[in-house]
Parts: structure tokens; C-alpha cells; sequence
């Protein structure tokens, strides 16, 4: 979708995230990613080997809102369909589903105050 947003062509009318990685470096210390340590289905280390085979340890995820939407401009973000998230409230992923809700809804209101 951001691509899409940043190549200025249409959108669909609306996106629907299921259980997104929203953060690839996201996998630090958060209260969700701390009662996962342990999970007998999605052990936190799965999640870090994934995340080593998407992106090597060296890239700059900060960098790049295209493997790690969380770190999107409010601009692009701005321009973005509507969007569903489902994500369950046992996911090692949970608090960065909920930190990308919070930016889509600040960018939104703050677009909203200025006009």
C-alpha cells in the first residue's frame, strides 16, 4: 500500500492487515514480546529467525517504511486507505499493531486540525 501511496497511483478502498510484522527490528522488549518468550507456537526466537532471513542484522529498518511500516511518514500514512488490523492479545506483535493504530489515528487527526 505505501507503495502504491508513494508511485501516486490509486489505492484499493480499503487494506485489511492480518497479523502484520509491522516493525522487522520491532522485536525488542515490549510487554507483549516478553510474555512470548516462552510460546509453545510462536516462539520469539522463530520470530527473529524470520526477521534475520528478511532483512540482514546490518539494515537500517528505521530507513526503509517499505519493510517496516511502523516508521512511515505521517504523510504517507495520510494517504492511506482505510485499514483493518487483526492481531490476536497473545501475539509477540501485539504492542506494535497497537503503536501503528495510535500513528494512523494521531497522522489522521493532525491532517484533520490543519485544514
Amino acid at each position: 500500500m505505501l507503495r502504491l501511496v508513494k508511485a501516486g497511483l490509486p489505492t484499493p478502498h480499503g487494506c485489511l492487515l492480518m497479523y502484520p510484522c509491522l516493525a522487522v527490528d520491532g522485536l525488542s522488549s515490549s510487554p507483549s514480546y516478553l510474555n512470548s518468550i516462552e510460546d509453545p507456537m510462536l516462539p520469539v526466537s522463530l520470530l527473529k529467525m524470520v526477521a534475520k532471513a528478511y532483512v540482514s542484522e546490518e539494515f537500517d529498518c528505521k530507513k526503509d517504511p517499505f519493510i517496516s511500516p511502523i516508521y512511515a511518514s505521517d504523510d504517507l500514512l495520510q494517504k492511506l486507505p482505510p485499514i483493518r488490523i487483526v492481531v490476536g492479545t497473545e501475539d509477540p506483535l501485539y504492542d506494535d499493531n497497537w503503536k501503528f493504530v495510535y500513528k494512523l489515528r494521531y497522522s489522521i487527526w493532525w491532517l484533520n486540525k490543519q485544514h
